[in-house]
């Protein structure tokens, strides 16, 4: 079992190449609260956005995952139609069990 706390992280994402389906961060069978932005962007209006990070987080505890839909835009005032980056304000999943 693994406990992970992230805070303050930051999801570099710039790249030419296509992204990973996977999501930025995910939890297979730990303990973990993460607070974190990303840096880059996703484009939902790409006709490749499937190529780019559907959610920002799945959990294998909850069978479930976070879409990016559901979290607050990080937009550049100076290039608002150039995607998005996105702020992840807390996710925490903990089997009580295992807190002292």
């Amino acid at each position: 079992m693994a406990v992970l706390q992230v805070l303050g992280g930051v999801g570099n994402m710039w790249t030419s190449d296509p992204y990973t389906a996977d999501a930025q961060f995910s939890n297979n069978g730990g303990d973990v609260s993460i607070v974190a932005a990303t840096n880059g962007q996703t484009n939902p209006g790409a006709s490749n956005y499937g190529n780019y990070f559907a959610n920002i987080v799945s959990d294998a505890n909850l069978g479930s995952a976070v879409p990016w839909s559901a979290l607050p835009l990080r937009i550049n005032p100076l290039y608002p139609g150039s995607g998005h980056s996105i702020v992840l304000p807390l996710y925490n999943h903990y089997d009580s069990a295992n807190v002292p």
